[in-house]
């Protein structure tokens, strides 16, 4: 199977030089009874390699999310073993045992159109593991949009199988969220617009039916977990070819006890990683790039 991604022009070109991969294949995984699908793309190098998983957003699949951010070839470019699973129904499950799962399954279409994707990412991580292909020490999750809600929600669960996590267009589930507790400090990167209508950068009320935190807040309680002051360093990109009125700033918080917190503010910018960023910078590469960075202090 053949999943051809999009092909940014600007920036992170070297990424896209030459091929050092396989091709991307599906794959199935059964978990709670139900088959679950997955795009797993290779990097060349044999043996356990660093992982990412990437969650879609809501209305999307694996096989979506693989043609429209180009993660099959760019994660296996720099080395990434790339695990881009589907939802039950195209919605993540961020409640798998609390009071909001009736409010998901009764907007969902009932309890069939649900997964529980708490055991699926921990039945992923555990099978690529065990059959030689992911290194457990380099295991990384990062979702957009709904997908960046299931991946904090599962580093709040107190798992603790990652090394780094990373959200695009996201942030805080506001249910649930008063129960976070991450089992160690966590690399973060934050992509977000500040004039998102979807998921507010200032917080509220969802389209999902949930309200969340403003960005300002998700970033806080990771800078607190992570041992970070409250001064970033703070960039602002070259504005090349985005949208009028849009622009990048770059927010780095490095100084910290445990592990750093980046955040790409994007000035103006809207719900949709494509078309409002892809003229000043490549999202889905500086999100690889990070977590690439991102090794356990033993390494």
């Amino acid at each position: 199977m053949r999943l051809r991604p999009l092909v940014f022009a600007i920036g992170f070109l070297m990424l896209f030089a030459g091929p050092c991969f396989a091709e991307p294949t599906m794959a199935t995984i059964q978990v709670g009874g139900q088959q679950r699908s997955y795009v797993l793309a290779l990097p060349q190098a044999s043996g356990p390699q660093p992982t990412l998983i990437f969650l879609h957003g809501t209305g999307a699949d694996g096989v979506k999310a693989a043609r429209t951010s180009g993660l099959d070839e760019l994660g296996p470019r720099l080395g990434f073993v790339t695990v881009l699973p589907s939802a039950v129904d195209r919605v993540w499950n961020l409640f798998p045992n609390g009071e909001a799962q009736s409010l998901v399954a009764e907007r969902r279409g009932g309890e069939a159109a649900l997964g529980d994707d708490f055991a699926l990412i921990k039945a992923l991580v555990a099978d690529l593991v065990r059959r030689g292909i992911s290194d457990p020490q380099r295991m990384y999750l990062a979702g957009i949009s709904y997908g960046g809600f299931m991946t904090l929600r599962m580093a709040c669960s107190g798992t603790d199988l990652f090394a780094g996590i990373g959200i695009i267009y996201s942030s805080m589930p506001d249910p649930g969220s008063q129960s976070c507790r991450p089992a160690k400090p966590l690399p973060l990167i934050v992509i977000d617009g500040t004039a998102d209508r979807v998921v507010p950068y200032a917080g509220g009320p969802t389209p999902a039916g949930f309200s969340v935190w403003g960005t300002d807040r998700t970033l806080a309680l990771f800078r607190k977990l992570d041992g970070c002051g409250d001064a970033a360093q703070q960039t602002k990109l070259p504005h090349l070819d985005g949208p009028p009125g849009t622009s990048v700033i770059l927010q780095r918080w490095t100084q910290c006890s445990a592990a750093p917190v980046v955040n790409y503010q994007i000035i103006g910018g809207g719900h949709g990683v494509h078309g409002d960023l892809t003229g000043d910078f490549n999202a889905y590469g500086a999100l690889v790039t990070f977590l690439r960075d991102q090794k356990p202090k033993s390494q």
